[in-house]
């Protein structure tokens, strides 16, 4: 049976053939063909030493795959931009931060071509080129239409079908200077990007807003806006209706915040869509529920959350950085609220968190209550039975052993521990982990080089009301991973 090697460098290959050049002049491209024939040159040494090399040509596991004729097209129309002057300019934030990025703007099942530069323009020195494949044989790429702009770079560049009619509207942040950034959304239409919204922002999402209010609609833009004057920051979404009318509706958000921390799109417990905007506030952070509300025969954005006589939404407020998310993934975002533990040193302070959900009354519901180590990085779903008869210290006294030792508060105000949750580091932590009545909750030492073990103490089966096992601790454990969010600051 033959060993046939095949290299197929496919999306990643594109994409630098298009467009990259390093620092010293030398096409990306060629780059890649040094790259390409080091691995194949390694892979055939080592096919040659296990005897898996037959009767392929050498010359064929070197051969790069052929690019097809589109993307030579599109190389000459997007080099006659830059022979005129332009240079690249690639979007400093969002998730599409390429130069020249492919997408189907019109869902006719054809990439457009999008292509960042920036010019020596006076006035509009920012240019969006897109370029459209005609579709035939040839795969010819021609340029359909120049959005310009204002300022020194492009923030961001979103697509979002906002009507429903399979069109995408192309939404582009442009930086004006530090301190102000301005939002325009373009309708692309009979080979014309017409501007159908223009503000101010801070930051913006994309999300189906107002259930069935939606209906047949597509995607609202919503901005958030914050002022570092005394002016209460806002929330705005831009809805844009089959027959073209832009509606837009607007709401505040607690008054007082510093900075927005991050904001995700997500939704409630009954179901509508929402947007969560966690800001800090003092030592504190605070997120603001935005959804959309009947009023009358219509619907209006509101803060669901906003107390209306403080102008601040109190019920979300917590002492430190704690952000809300999906903690036990039915959907619906869950919004973190410490509880401060009893403490058996007197000057350490440990918290639960209380997950609640909220619906768009604003009334919430507890989900689930978890202790979170963010400084180990796991948590701990904790059984109701609980809840209000436990507390929590750390012990880190043995070298590579970081511990959290849970324990039960007896009526007379004593402590028995319980339940220890170990970090294992060190040469040595594999054995560590497998001492007797420790068991593994998870295994890193691949990753980071990390065990989670576990060992639950007699006085759990002896000394304290609380039902404890080993397979509930192994399936209530969990751990933190990093967020990464579309919309997130």
């Amino acid at each position: 049976m033959e060993c046939v090697v095949k290299l197929y460098i496919s999306a990643e290959y594109k994409k630098i053939a298009l467009n990259r050049r390093n620092a010293k002049g030398e096409t990306a491209l060629k780059t890649l063909l040094k790259k390409v024939i080091a691995v194949a040159a390694l892979i055939f040494l080592m096919m040659t030493v296990s005897g898996c090399v037959g009767a392929t040509p050498i010359e064929d596991m070197y051969a790069l795959p052929q690019l097809s004729n589109e993307y030579f097209e599109l190389q000459e129309a997007v080099d006659q931009v830059i022979a005129a002057g332009a240079e690249y300019l690639a979007p400093t934030s969002g998730s599409n931060r390429s130069s020249v990025q492919l997408v189907d703007i019109d869902n006719d099942g054809t990439d457009e071509a999008v292509a960042c530069f920036k010019t020596d323009e006076v006035g509009a020195p920012l240019k969006i080129y897109i370029f459209d494949n005609d579709g035939s044989s040839d795969g010819a790429y021609e340029q359909t239409l120049v959005i310009e702009g204002e300022g020194t770079s492009i923030e961001s560049i979103t697509y979002v079908d906002m009507d429903g009619d399979n069109i995408s509207e192309v939404v582009v942040g442009w930086q004006i200077s530090d301190e102000m950034k301005l939002l325009c959304v373009y309708l692309i239409k009979d080979l014309q990007a017409a501007p159908i919204v223009r503000t101010e922002y801070t930051t913006y999402v994309t999300h189906k807003m107002g259930g069935d209010l939606g209906g047949e609609r597509g995607s609202d833009v919503i901005t958030i806006s914050t002022s570092d004057s005394s002016e209460q920051g806002k929330v705005t979404a831009y809805s844009l209706m089959q027959d073209g009318e832009v509606v837009s509706s607007e709401t505040e958000l607690s008054r007082g915040i510093l900075a927005l921390s991050r904001v995700r799109t997500g939704y409630l417990n009954n179901g509508e869509a929402a947007i969560y905007v966690e800001s800090t506030m003092g030592s504190s952070v605070i997120t603001d529920i935005i959804a959309y509300k009947r009023n009358g025969l219509s619907y209006e954005l509101e803060n669901v959350t906003l107390d209306q006589e403080t102008k601040v939404s109190t019920s979300t407020t917590r002492p430190y950085s704690v952000y809300s998310t999906d903690i036990n993934n039915d959907g619906i975002i869950e919004v973190p609220h410490p509880e401060l533990l009893t403490s058996q040193s007197g000057t350490t302070s440990y918290y639960i968190l209380k997950w609640h959900s909220y619906d768009d009354s604003g009334s919430r519901q507890l989900v689930l209550t978890t202790y979170h180590n963010f400084s180990d990085g796991w948590y701990l779903a904790l059984p109701d039975d609980w809840v209000g008869y436990i507390t929590i210290r750390r012990d880190d006294t043995q070298t590579g052993e970081r511990a959290v030792v849970f324990s039960y508060i007896n009526g007379d105000g004593t402590f028995t521990d319980f339940l220890k949750i170990y970090a294992l580091t060190g040469a040595n932590r594999e054995e560590r982990a497998y001492q007797p009545n420790r068991f593994i909750l998870k295994d890193n030492s691949d990753r980071n080089g990390t065990i989670f073990a576990a060992e639950i103490l007699e006085s759990a089966y002896e000394d304290i009301p609380l039902d404890v096992s080993a397979d509930e601790i192994r399936s209530n454990f969990n751990e933190i991973y990093a967020e990464w969010l579309t919309g997130e600051i």
